[in-house]
C-alpha cells in the first residue's frame, strides 16, 4: 500500500503512535483509546488491520510501536502537519 492510498483513521492512528511511542515503545490500546476518543474495541481491530498492513506490531493486553515502514510514514504525516501548521499561523 502506497502513502497516497492512506486513509484518514489511519493517519492518526499512525501519528498518535508516533507521538506516544518513541523509539519504538509499545503504547496501550487503553492509550490510544483515550487519546482518539474511540472505544477499545474499535481500537484493538484498527491496530489488527495496521498490523496486517505492515505498519505496526501487535501484541494483545501489550500494545502495539510501529514498524520502520510505520515510522517513515508517521514521520511523513507529522512533518506535513508541522508545516500546515506553522503557515496557519503565520497567517493569522
Amino acid at each position: 500500500m502506497t502513502d497516497d492510498r492512506i486513509s484518514e483513521n489511519i493517519e492518526e492512528y499512525l501519528e498518535v503512535l508516533y507521538r506516544n511511542g518513541s523509539n519504538k515503545e509499545q503504547v496501550s490500546t487503553t492509550q490510544l483509546s483515550k487519546e482518539l476518543g474511540i472505544a477499545p474495541g474499535s481500537v484493538t481491530q484498527m491496530l489488527k488491520k495496521l498490523e496486517k498492513l505492515g505498519y505496526i506490531n501487535y501484541t494483545p493486553y501489550r500494545g502495539a510501536s510501529l514498524t520502520d515502514e510505520g515510522m517513515r510514514i508517521a514521520q511523513k504525516i507529522t512533518r506535513k502537519h508541522r508545516i500546515l501548521e506553522k503557515f496557519l499561523f503565520c497567517e493569522l
